[in-house]
């Protein structure tokens, strides 16, 4: 089976964005150990273009 993760999931592990960190690693460990995790390609553009904004501003 296949699960879908949204872009927010991804960018709240990259970013390390809290309150929702630990339960966005634990949706992808899981998903990772029993299932095949997957993105839409438009979320690797969208996470690469958000996170360079927050670490530049940092």
């Amino acid at each position: 089976m296949r699960v879908l993760f949204d872009t927010n999931i991804i960018l709240d592990v990259i970013n390390k964005r809290t309150p929702f960190l630990q339960d966005s690693y634990t949706a992808l460990k899981l998903a990772y150990n029993f299932y095949t995790p997957c993105i839409s390609t438009t979320t690797i553009t969208d996470a690469v273009y958000i996170s360079k904004k927050s670490f530049v501003d940092s």
